[in-house]
């Protein structure tokens, strides 16, 4: 276990991944309700439509704040980085808490809260990988579970946020009340961020070094970008398109909607840290190809439960979702060398979340377009069968080597 005097640098680094997730995701959850607030007037589906594609279009800007992130970790230090990636989400959620309505100053309204979750999504980018490559390089023993933890620590930040969102949506709730919710999100990322300036830099004896490297760099490019791929998008359809899904193509009431998003949150808090811990006792190419594979059978039972407007169907997403989640810094921390590792990870691995943050928004305009429900169901099977044989194929060829 860890010393005591060790605690503080893993509790900080879980800290500012809460709130970052917890600032990042309040928007999400809080759409229906601020939305209106800030665009011009449009029907309700339309709205949530809208809402999606601003969800997706922030994985573009993504890669920008995870190579400046990145870049800082490895060219100053881990501590520096951390710390710039909590202010800005600080800037960027107290900038919302504060923002005049589309009433008040029109359009620039709109601009202004694009920018705001634009920074936001730049600042989630650095923090997620960065904080990861810090603990896996200052508990190197631990690396699984911690890898598990840190991915954990993101979804009680969207409960966090998914708690505040419910008691804003309340009937009788002050109208102003989502502003408060802002407010305390980015109070917490200005204090968290001086508080992770003293965190304790990473001992260079524990950092791995390039002879400990054995994987080709494209070898470790390519794992890294379709790790970025397969975790956005079963990271993110649970949480986003299935109430989409549910609420404007079926139908269901607000609330059940809202259940299932309940449940694409908590299960996965206790899932990751055990398939992060799980995945220390197999070769890591070994366990990509089989959960790639184990994804495929249930993919289908998930989407086809919530075909039937049934909301446990979200139990066999979020099980993908936590399979990778969990040890995914585990492995990404052993493709590269301590000199490039943070940028590559962060460029790399966020490049290919930008293609599973589009997923929610396209899924859903193609559902509600051509009526064809099962199209994410065989879009995310195909996809997870390339990554297997792609990691099958690595596999073959470094077995041993991991």
């Amino acid at each position: 276990m860890f010393a005591i005097k060790n605690y503080k640098a893993p509790l900080l680094a879980f800290a500012g991944n809460i709130l970052d997730y917890y600032d990042f995701l309040l928007f999400v959850h809080l759409g229906y309700l601020i939305l209106p607030l800030f665009t011009p007037v449009m029907d309700d589906k339309s709205s949530h439509l809208l809402g999606l594609f601003l969800f997706g279009i922030l994985f573009i800007v993504r890669p920008i704040g995870a190579y400046v992130i990145g870049r800082i970790s490895d060219l100053d230090n881990r501590r520096k980085a951390l710390s710039q990636s909590v202010l800005w989400a600080g800037i960027a959620t107290l900038g919302l808490a504060f923002l005049p309505t589309y009433d008040m100053i029109g359009i620039f309204a709109t601009i202004l809260l694009i920018a705001c979750r634009m920074l936001q999504g730049m600042s989630v980018a650095g923090e997620y990988p960065t904080a990861g490559t810090y603990l896996m390089e200052s508990f190197p023993q631990h690396r699984g579970l911690l890898s598990g933890i840190l991915s954990a620590s993101g979804s009680l930040g969207s409960l966090l946020a998914f708690g505040f969102a419910w008691f804003c949506m309340q009937e009788g709730a002050p109208s102003w009340l989502w502003r408060v919710a802002f407010f305390l999100g980015g109070i917490a990322s200005l204090i968290s961020y001086f508080l992770r300036k003293n965190l304790t830099l990473v001992p260079k004896e524990t950092v791995v070094t390039a002879e400990n490297i054995i994987f080709p760099r494209h070898v470790a490019i390519i794992t890294t970008l379709l790790l970025g791929v397969i975790l956005s998008i079963f990271g993110w359809l649970p949480t986003t398109y299935s109430n989409f899904y549910l609420t404007k193509i079926l139908d269901v009431p607000a609330e059940v909607g809202m259940m299932a998003t309940l449940i694409a949150i908590i299960p996965p808090f206790f899932l990751k840290p055990i398939f992060g811990k799980v995945s220390d006792y197999y070769l890591h190419f070994s366990y990509l190809y089989i959960a790639s594979f184990l994804t495929i059978p249930l993919v289908l039972i998930g989407f086809y439960m919530l075909a039937q407007a049934n909301i446990w169907g979200q139990i066999p997403l979020v099980i993908v979702a936590a399979i990778f989640q969990g040890p995914v810094h585990a492995i990404m921390n052993k493709l590269f060398t301590k000199e490039h590792r943070s940028r590559s990870i962060n460029l790399f691995f966020i490049s290919g979340a930008c293609i599973g943050g589009l997923a929610p928004s396209l899924f859903g305009w193609i559902v509600d377009t051509t009526g064809w429900h099962y199209f994410p169901a065989f879009s995310c099977m195909s996809i997870a069968l390339t990554v297997g044989l792609v990691f099958f194929y690595f596999s073959s060829k470094h077995y041993g080597k991991q």
